[in-house]
């Protein structure tokens, strides 16, 4: 009785560590957590470009770095509405348009 017992909690820590090595299974990231990459990627862009903007003394160089930076959001819409369009369906749709 004693042996079928430490041969059980053998075997049970044998298949758990055997599971517990194997790597998981990648998921597909959901539309939430897309927007949220794109929405960082965005404001990593944004605070570059600020960064640049506060380090420029130049009043031209400065006016031009400005310009620039204010096109950011209109450089990343395309990339909302593509994900907005990959599944209208999802209630965060809305929020990537």
């Amino acid at each position: 009785m004693l042996r079928r017992l430490l041969l059980a909690a053998v075997f049970t820590t044998a298949i758990g560590l055997t599971f517990a090595d194997e790597p998981k299974k990648a998921e597909t990231p959901t539309l939430a957590e897309k927007l949220k990459e794109l929405r960082a990627e965005m404001s990593k862009a944004k605070s570059v470009a600020v960064k640049g903007i506060n380090a420029e003394k130049d009043p031209a160089a400065r006016s031009k770095l400005i310009a620039e930076y204010q096109k950011i959001p209109t450089s990343f819409a395309p990339k909302f509405l593509e994900l907005a369009m990959s599944d209208p369906a999802d209630k965060d749709a809305f929020n990537a348009t």
